[in-house]
């Protein structure tokens, strides 16, 4: 893989583990938008945005939740 960056000073292992958080950050709003049918966000100020999000990964969190439940019974 090659990753380019203006970041001279930095390492090639920190540029990519900056990518590869950068991609799970991705998955995680994938996973909101295909699981809870968001499709955008109420407001744009950080505030809206964390409750959102942190309301998302409860919900999320819950239905999975209830997916091990429902499969162990």
């Amino acid at each position: 893989m090659v990753f380019l960056t203006n970041h001279l000073r930095l390492a090639a292992a920190t540029v990519a583990e900056a990518y590869r958080q950068r991609w799970q950050i991705e998955l995680f709003f994938k996973a909101i938008k295909q699981n809870l049918k968001i499709k955008t966000f109420a407001g744009a100020s950080p505030n809206t945005v964390l409750i959102w999000m942190f309301s998302a990964l409860i919900a999320m969190l819950m239905v999975r939740l209830m997916q091990l439940r429902l499969c162990f019974s």
